[in-house]
């Protein structure tokens, strides 16, 4: 039986972490640029938003706000604007979008003036003309790039990380006690880069990634058991949602197969209920191209094709040598040594699997299939990231076997495991948010040697210190 302590923990922890990191998030944004929050990849995705409901046409940004010179799009002949990024993260931001625009356009009014530091020179051309960009007449309050629409993306970043931590805790609960699922949902948010990934650059797709990798995991379960076609139709908009954003994490598909299988029969079993659901698999299907469709129209109208791969030359180089202990262990980026913590993921996907629990087999193939997709692309390390970040979204189904690490290190009957494991869940989160006030970007490239790296680990052990 709960004690009222923890049950009154588990009620008021998800919107105790909302208000976390909304603090954490509005506080980052107060003292940096609009430019910060909605560049690069992040401005990528949110192009559709402004385009859509703001211009109601792609031609309107024809190049002369400067949005030629990054590297999330480019102007085409015919003066369209062709940005590389699919619109699934728009469509999640979409409600905060038109929350924001409508604030600005009622009390913003339609311009606004330069900062004060406005006339400073950036140290390079490149940050020079990133910083021009930001403040030309068409960035007035209500064009889609003032303060309120990086609030709106900030306040989106954290509700669906605390929407997908919620999936997460209740996924977990049905094989866990609060006392074990409590610390991993903490520690899973504030000791691993996914806290960076919400409350400094949310506007990146991993914070939504992991959302729909939790939901995913949440609904599956009762997909399985009940085929309801609610779930079946959340479960396809969930899926297509997650194929585009980013195709390849469809390795999570896996799961249809292989959740709680551990023998050749029950794997022979799970593809015979798969065979008599055909129906509903074939509505997951149809509503994954539902979701879909737009992209292929968007795509048709901007590069003229229904298909377009928009990353050009970069690719997969490293598939028949990938860079797999790079991606674990190398100083630009590492899994393990940026969010060290993870390797009680892996003790667990190991004991879980002796004890044919928690979905090891699958859970083990995913993390490997997805390690090895990541290492490799062209830059297995994905630059200018703060530890690898394409990791952040499979935190959702790493979840398990962390929680089953420490759920069994707290069974035992002596007192030093479970002392043991609360502190190595407490040092995870002091280094990574120290890490993570410490990072100033890039932490990558040829400069970033592990010597460097080392530095930045001696600073952040050193309580005495705090940037």
């Amino acid at each position: 039986m709960q004690s009222p302590l923890l049950r009154q923990l588990d009620r008021w922890l998800i919107p105790f972490l909302f208000l976390i990191g909304t603090a954490a998030g509005l506080n980052h944004i107060r003292s940096i640029r609009t430019g910060n929050v909605l560049w690069s990849d992040g401005e990528g995705y949110y192009l559709y938003l402004p385009a859509t409901f703001i211009y109601n046409s792609w031609q309107q940004f024809d190049g002369e706000d400067g949005l030629n010179m990054i590297a999330c799009c480019a102007v085409n002949e015919e003066k369209i604007v062709q940005t590389r990024y699919t619109y699934g993260i728009a469509l999640l931001e979409a409600p905060f979008f038109l929350g924001a625009h409508a604030y600005a356009s009622l009390f913003q009014g339609p311009g606004t003036p330069p900062p004060p530091d406005y006339t400073q020179k950036a140290d390079n051309a490149w940050a020079q003309s990133i910083s021009d960009r930001r403040w030309t007449e068409l960035r007035g309050r209500a064009t889609g790039w003032s303060h309120p629409y990086s609030t709106g993306v900030v306040i989106a970043g954290i509700f669906y990380l605390c929407l997908g931590l919620y999936c997460l805790k209740q996924t977990l609960k049905r094989w866990f006690s609060p006392e074990a699922v409590l610390p991993v949902i903490v520690v899973i948010f504030l000791g691993t880069n996914l806290y960076y990934y919400a409350t400094q650059e949310p506007g990146m797709s991993h914070v939504y990634s992991f959302f729909l990798f939790a939901a995913f995991l949440y609904l599956l379960p009762n997909f399985l058991a009940q085929g309801k076609w609610t779930t079946t139709l959340l479960l396809g908009a969930v899926t297509g949602l997650v194929l585009l954003i980013r195709p390849t994490n469809l390795v999570l598909l896996l799961m249809f197969v292989g959740f709680e299988v551990y023998t050749w029969a029950e794997l022979k079993a799970r593809l015979q209920l798969l065979l008599r659901r055909w129906p509903a698999l074939l509505g997951i299907g149809a509503t994954t191209a539902l979701f879909i469709l737009p992209q292929l129209l968007y795509w048709k109208y901007a590069f003229g094709s229904w298909l377009t791969y928009s990353y050009g030359d970069e690719g997969f180089i490293y598939w028949n040598h990938p860079k797999l202990l790079q991606v674990w262990f190398s100083h630009q980026n590492g899994l393990f040594l940026y969010t060290p913590i993870m390797l009680l993921a892996v003790v667990g996907i190991v004991g879980a699997w002796r004890k044919r629990q928690m979905s090891a087999p699958v859970t083990g193939l995913i993390f490997f299939l997805a390690s090895y997709t990541f290492a490799s692309w062209w830059a297995w390390w994905f630059g200018g990231a703060f530890g690898h970040r394409c990791y952040v979204e499979f935190y959702a189904l790493l979840a398990w076997p962390m929680a089953w690490t420490v759920s069994t290190l707290q069974k035992r009957k002596a007192q030093w495991p479970r002392i043991a494991v609360g502190l190595v869940l407490l040092a995870a989160i002091y280094l990574n948010l120290k890490m993570t006030a410490m990072y100033t970007p890039p932490w990558d490239g040829p400069d970033w040697t592990f010597d460097r790296y080392l530095d930045v680990v001696k600073g952040a052990v050193k309580f005495w210190y705090w940037p």
